[in-house]
């Protein structure tokens, strides 16, 4: 984990899904796991609208996340990465 630009780190701040997932790769990556090419995920997220508004920091990451099942929409055609994370 790198935490925000600026020496900032944000314990407290809420997680967004996208950074989950950048997560869930970096955390299978060095369970030893060789993730997809960023170039062979790309249309894991054609069926997201709301794709376009991934950071450009976690596009790979997302898309790998979702090819490889680690990580679903909220719905069949929304991602919603930067909603909150919540643990219940």
């Amino acid at each position: 984990m790198t935490g925000y630009s600026g020496n900032r780190f944000g314990p407290q701040d809420a997680m967004t899904r996208e950074q989950v997932m950048v997560m869930l790769i970096r955390a299978y990556e060095m369970a030893g796991h060789t993730a997809p090419a960023a170039s062979s995920t790309a249309s894991s997220l054609d069926s997201y609208t709301d794709a376009s508004t991934l950071s450009d920091w976690a596009k790979d990451s997302a898309a790998q996340a979702v090819k490889l099942g680690l990580i679903q929409g909220k719905s069949a055609t929304t991602l919603e990465p930067k909603a909150p994370v919540r643990v219940e």
